[in-house]
């Protein structure tokens, strides 16, 4: 028995707000259960996308504690 993921099931089920404009709250180790990042497989299934949020440390965990992060 696979063991799916919150995303994977997202991107199995194409739900009715699938065209709205979509914000994630994310970081690098969010992945489908293949190790596809989740702002990328959401995009590549036609997800809308628009902005994405991250942790302290960034989307990448280039941040250094209790530092700013720009946007990028």
């Amino acid at each position: 028995m696979a063991v799916l993921f919150g995303i994977d099931r997202i991107l199995l089920s194409s739900p009715e707000w699938k065209t709205k404009r979509l914000g994630l709250v994310t970081n690098h180790a969010a992945t489908t259960h293949d190790l596809v990042p989740s702002r990328k497989a959401l995009l590549q299934q036609g997800f809308q996308l628009v902005k994405l949020f991250s942790p302290e440390h960034g989307l990448d965990v280039q941040g250094a504690d209790g530092h700013e992060m720009k946007d990028g």
